[in-house]
């Protein structure tokens, strides 16, 4: 209702105004939809790790972290555990006791022993509801941290630490720079595709240049 209204009471000069934006906005789809098309048939999705650290290198200054960021290893051991003097020791030791510690973790209550993820001080809150502010201090400035309820105890090793405000490792900002070089890569494609368009668009008398 509202366009046919519009039809009857806009002006003829309004109506053909938005008739050009409707006709250059179709224009703007098609191209677009058209040129991605042949970006993603032909874009290199493949990471190379060289690649990755020249990119890492040349922008070291976006990366400063704006987290305390941790790499831990844990266990949830129930009060009543037989061995848990050897359990906390090898936990310290968790390097030269990793095979050891996930041959017995069928005896935890909980625990993880992924040494590839980092986490940062929210993360570990969500993770371990006991810990405040001066529990984390305590880990950060020991990398060990105990602590018991009314059913168990929970032992945490910090594997690695950075620094709010050092520059972020390149395995914890990956997917980012992932991002970046293959957004290099489309723009880089873009160019060349518009330039061989416009080549071939003149070599078939398709495009005139004045």
């Amino acid at each position: 209702i509202l366009i046919e209204k519009a039809e009857l009471n806009l002006t003829a000069q309004d109506l053909s105004s938005l008739d050009k934006l409707v006709e250059k906005y179709k224009s703007e789809l098609y191209s677009t939809a058209y040129l991605d098309a042949l970006i993603n048939s032909s874009i290199n999705s493949e990471i190379d790790t060289t690649e990755i650290e020249n990119l890492y290198k040349k922008n070291i200054d976006l990366f400063k972290l704006k987290d305390n960021i941790y790499k831990i290893v844990f266990v949830k051991i129930p009060k009543d555990f037989s061995d848990i003097s050897d359990v906390r020791n090898k936990l310290r030791n968790f390097k030269n006791n990793q095979k050891f510690l996930d041959s017995i973790s069928y005896r935890f209550s909980d625990y993880s022993l992924d040494t590839n993820s980092w986490r940062t001080e929210n993360d570990l809150k969500k993770i371990f509801l006991f810990l405040n502010n001066q529990k984390l201090n305590s880990l950060k400035n020991y990398s060990f941290l105990q602590t018991k309820d009314s059913l168990n105890l929970h032992l945490i090793k910090v594997i690695k630490f950075k620094k709010i405000g050092s520059y972020a490792p390149i395995d914890y900002i990956f997917p980012t720079l992932e991002y970046m070089l293959i957004n290099q890569r489309k723009k880089k494609l873009t160019q060349l595709i518009k330039t061989d368009l416009i080549k071939n668009a003149i070599q078939n008398n398709e495009l005139e240049i004045f």
